[in-house]
């Protein structure tokens, strides 16, 4: 009897093996096809940063060079890096036809979503940070998540950075603990920089990972990976720095620097307030904390969007806020539970990843925190895991009083797992059907505009417009944003009165010799101080009908097209 459970184990092993890579499988194709059966090109534009990587690379395809040439004066593109617009130009290339060409982007982004999910599971099962189980449980989360839903079918480069991190994180540890040859210390080194390359963040990898070799004492194989990727990060920063555009303006944020940006942010910031420059960060600091730690990390984990108040009503908000309020302390105690068992690159990569968009004015969005999402469901997972061993372990027990804690400790389990459940559901299938409405409510608005604008004016006027790049696609006519990109951070925005905000508005006008001004009705959506924002435009074209005159409205009235007048 003894000889046959020996004999059984390992093909036990085998067939739990065997069962959750043909789970890993489907997973990982259902997924894609979600992904695909989402893409939309009636979404492209609204989020902004996706008609901007499409611009720049319309301009990498036809040969001038990496600039944003959507903007009047055609400057230079030295804030984001260049490996997305570069991928995607690579599309235009075989297919120029825009915007026929859309649906390929999109399709770009689904397929690097498939691989960061393959490379979770290959980097959390191989480095034993999970087990299988828990690996295909975090993949499964991180792929039916409806913010990672709409990252895969658009045009965004979170997809491609999580795809590259995740392997420059899994080969950094093979290569700590495998005497490998040079090749792999420079395939690494290769890695690191197309991170940086993906995403400015991913600066947070390089030192990481230089940390994690300092710490293991690893000097002479740290060399080389990190030599390359340090080389390739200074070549964009020194070819940003030599080519940095010199003119500036209300919306030079498209283009300048981050650091020139944060210096900008800051003094406008100090301007408004009178406050010192270290005050103003500390306020950043503090905001981001609120924003994007306590906030951000157990509502994307658990599917929530940031207006769920109005969605479960006054009734269940004290509920929902003690079920995030236990989420962010799970993930915590989950991560501490890691780090006292070792730590780890991963650890070490996700602090210094808070640590950067703790000081960054617009970390707030939960698009950052994206790249973040499965170690962060590692967490969790593992200490939910946790409590279910410790549940498991009083009902076991002989005592009442255990008996009676593991009872209080089961109903509050499976109200928080039947909770995400709900989230994750209602998001998948707002992915495919509300949402893909609202997107097409939102692009026949601007469809009509667009016909409008390419049949009644000059090629050379120049639009101010919410979604400039994307109208730029469309019409061929320059454009810049209708809000400035700059005001101190969002933090103090809020003190400007509505003649300041109407000065910045006719500056943005000016600055780009704007001869229309095209305003829809979903133009301040992603704003933060949307209703402030209306106002000002409200107050601006009462004041000012012979500078605004209307030349166009929508058949439902909901966008309207004014030429500007001098004055």
């Amino acid at each position: 009897m003894e000889e046959s459970r020996i004999t059984d184990r390992p093909l036990a092993v085998t067939n739990s093996q065997k069962l959750t890579s043909t789970a890993l499988i489907f997973l990982l194709i259902a997924a894609a096809a979600f992904y695909i059966s989402a893409i939309t090109p009636d979404s492209f534009g609204f989020y902004h940063d996706d008609s901007i990587y499409v611009a720049t690379a319309k301009s990498l395809a036809t040969g001038q060079g990496y600039r944003i040439i959507s903007l009047p004066g055609e400057p230079t593109q030295t804030k984001s890096p260049p490996l997305h617009p570069f991928l995607l130009s690579l599309i235009w290339r075989v297919n120029p036809n825009f915007p026929a060409n859309l649906w390929a982007m999109m399709l770009l982004s689904a397929l690097a979503a498939a691989i960061s999910l393959a490379l979770i599971w290959r980097y959390l099962t191989a480095q034993a940070y999970a087990s299988r189980l828990q690996a295909l449980l975090i993949v499964a989360l991180t792929a039916l998540n409806w913010r990672t839903v709409i990252l895969s079918s658009g045009i965004y480069s979170e997809m491609f950075y999580l795809a590259v991190s995740v392997a420059g994180l899994h080969l950094a540890e093979e290569y700590e603990k495998k005497q490998t040859r040079w090749a792999t210390g420079t395939a690494l080194g290769v890695i690191l920089g197309l991170a940086f390359l993906a995403r400015t963040s991913g600066i947070t990898l390089l030192v990481a990972v230089a940390f994690y070799y300092l710490l293991r004492r690893q000097f002479k194989r740290a060399l080389m990976p990190l030599a390359t990727g340090a080389s390739i990060a200074l070549a964009w920063i020194g070819w940003g720095y030599f080519n940095r555009p010199t003119g500036g303006g209300v919306n030079a944020s498209y283009y300048e620097s981050y650091i020139k940006s944060y210096s900008e942010i800051i003094r406008d910031a100090q301007a408004q307030t009178g406050q010192s420059g270290f005050t103003i960060l500390l306020s950043i600091i503090g905001k981001n904390l609120l924003t994007l730690l306590i906030a951000s990390v157990p509502l994307i984990c658990l599917g929530l969007p940031f207006d769920f108040a109005p969605r479960f009503g006054e009734n269940l908000f004290t509920v929902i806020l003690i079920a995030l309020g236990v989420t962010l302390f799970l993930i915590l105690a989950g991560l501490l539970r890691h780090i006292k068992a070792g730590f780890r690159l991963l650890h070490i990569y996700v602090i210094l990843y808070f640590c950067l968009h703790l000081i960054w004015p617009y970390s707030g969005q939960d698009r950052f925190l994206m790249p973040l999402l499965p170690f962060l469901l590692l967490f969790l997972v593992t200490e939910l895991e946790r409590v279910a061993q410790l549940i498991r372990k009083g009902f076991k027990s002989s005592g009442l009083s255990y008996k009676a804690a593991a009872l209080l400790m089961t109903a509050p389990l499976i109200a928080l797992i039947s909770f995400a459940a709900y989230n994750y559901g209602s998001g998948l299938y707002a992915s495919l059907i509300p949402f893909k409405a609202k997107y097409a409510a939102r692009a026949a608005e601007d469809t009509e505009a667009i016909q409008w604008i390419k049949e009644h004016t000059d090629p050379s006027d120049v639009l101010v417009c919410y979604r400039d790049p994307m109208y730029y696609l469309y019409t061929g006519r320059k454009a810049t944003r209708s809000s400035p990109l700059i005001e101190g951070g969002n933090m103090v925005a809020s003190q400007r009165s509505l003649e300041e905000r109407a000065e910045v508005i006719f500056r943005i006008i000016q600055e780009n010799g704007a001869r229309y001004l095209v305003l829809t009705s979903s133009d301040l959506e992603l704003e933060s101080q949307a209703d402030a924002y209306q106002k000002t435009y409200n107050m601006l074209l009462d004041r000012n009908s012979q500078v605004f005159v209307p030349v166009f409205k929508s058949t439902d009235g909901r966008c309207v097209i004014y030429r500007v007048h001098d004055s």
